[in-house]
């Protein structure tokens, strides 16, 4: 008697990677799928490979991303027909090989994160309120809790929130004043430049690159001041192109020598930053940036942005990460003279959204009016459309830099 043929095989590479092989056309009711819900829970990473006679049917296209919630799933498939719907952020392969490799070099970012975080200089009261914050129902009364036993962190947060970086203009003497014209979201912020100016001890080594930070972050906010962003939401732009780049940092904690020879390259040969960053170390500076950003509980809106700004693909892009990718490609193709993403793609959207503002923007300035550009707000101004094209931008970012310049040399910042 001859037995019908397994519809499936198991292979284990390792205690946390088991793989599902399949010949046959995949549903939700197939034994196959069922063996991937369960061993999602049981393994780390999970490939599921499919030989050239399977496919996924489109059925399945809502179960994927709860099997990615228990574990790390990866696809391999020769042909990309095989897959018949968006897998909404699981990686695809051609081969086996290459998923093993990804698996590596997912092991090789968690081990340079895990050293990161470990360090002394990021444990301790900072992080704890990070993490408070990801939870949106967090009250002023549970940070208090935290900043009381720690006053030398409420006086640097004080110090912060009385700098030219948050764009405020009246003395605040107490944290409870920063969440009144603040909100939460105001803690957050100085906690996010806190990080930052532990990550620039950290890593003074690589000065440059800090440097560009700060910068990324100012032009960030000047974008978000030409849309015609309320004073939230260029604050959540100034933040993520402050951060964006800490994946660069990771590198270089990571492999001195190799990110020294990635720079090279960039110049030397044009290469895109990210491909260069793949060849030395296998995995890019978002990629790590992102993982590493999730540990230190930094909120979405930067996580997004440090993963994807040079991904100019990535379907979520939103104001802020658009903001700082055009701030970003303007740094890197005028100013620092190396490759470049394409970041005029999100002009359109940007001229969109300055348009919108100024038809919702008072016929009279007020009082004291949101912060946007004022060169803009004169009779006869400029259609948005024109204002958004890549040489005025690029224009009024280089003279923002120069201010910028000035005014580190002359201390005022």
């Amino acid at each position: 008697m001859n037995l019908p043929p397994n519809p499936f095989q198991l292979k284990k590479h390792a205690d946390d990677i088991l793989e599902i092989i399949v010949d046959q056309p995949i549903t939700p009711q197939h034994k196959a799928f069922a063996v991937l819900q369960a061993m999602a829970q049981k393994f780390q990473y999970v490939i599921f490979t499919l030989n050239e006679t399977a496919s996924l049917h489109p059925t399945l296209e809502p179960h994927f991303p709860e099997i990615q919630l228990l574990g790390s799933l990866l696809v391999v498939a020769s042909d990309p027909a095989q897959i018949s719907f968006p897998l909404h952020g699981i990686k695809v392969f051609s081969d086996v090989h290459a998923a093993r490799t990804r698996i590596r070099n997912d092991h090789q970012i968690e081990t340079v994160v895990r050293r990161i975080i470990k360090l002394p200089s990021f444990s301790g009261s900072v992080s704890e309120i990070l993490r408070m914050l990801l939870n949106p129902e967090v009250t002023f009364e549970q940070i208090e809790e935290v900043t009381n036993k720690d006053l030398s962190l409420v006086g640097r947060m004080l110090k912060i929130a009385n700098s030219s970086s948050l764009g405020n203009r009246m003395k605040i003497d107490d944290l409870k004043t920063v969440v009144k014209f603040l909100g939460i979201e105001g803690i957050r912020q100085i906690l996010i430049q806190e990080t930052f100016n532990t990550l620039a001890r950290e890593f003074a080594r690589v000065n440059d690159k800090l440097s560009h930070m700060r910068r990324c972050s100012a032009l960030s906010a000047h974008v978000g001041k030409l849309i015609g962003a309320d004073l939230a939401l260029i604050g959540k732009i100034k933040a993520a192109g402050l951060m964006h780049d800490i994946g660069a940092l990771a590198l270089s904690f990571h492999g001195a020598a190799e990110y020294i020879g990635v720079q090279r390259r960039i110049r030397s040969e044009r290469l895109a930053v990210c491909e260069a960053e793949k060849d030395a170390f296998g995995f890019d500076h978002q990629e790590i940036g992102e993982r590493l950003a999730k540990e230190m509980s930094l909120p979405a809106y930067i996580t997004n942005t440090i993963g994807n700004h040079h991904n100019v693909d990535f379907e979520e892009h939103d104001l802020i990460s658009m903001s700082v990718m055009v701030a970003n490609g303007f740094l890197n193709e005028q100013i620092e003279q190396v490759s470049a993403t394409d970041y005029e793609k999100f002009m359109p959207a940007l001229s969109e959204e300055r348009e919108k503002n100024m038809r919702l923007r008072p016929p009279k300035k007020p009082a004291r009016p949101v912060e946007t550009v004022d060169a803009e707000d004169s009779e006869g101004e400029e259609p948005a459309q024109d204002l958004f094209s890549s040489a005025r931008v690029c224009a009024m970012l280089k003279e923002e830099l120069d201010n910028i310049i000035m005014a580190s040399q002359s201390g005022d910042i």
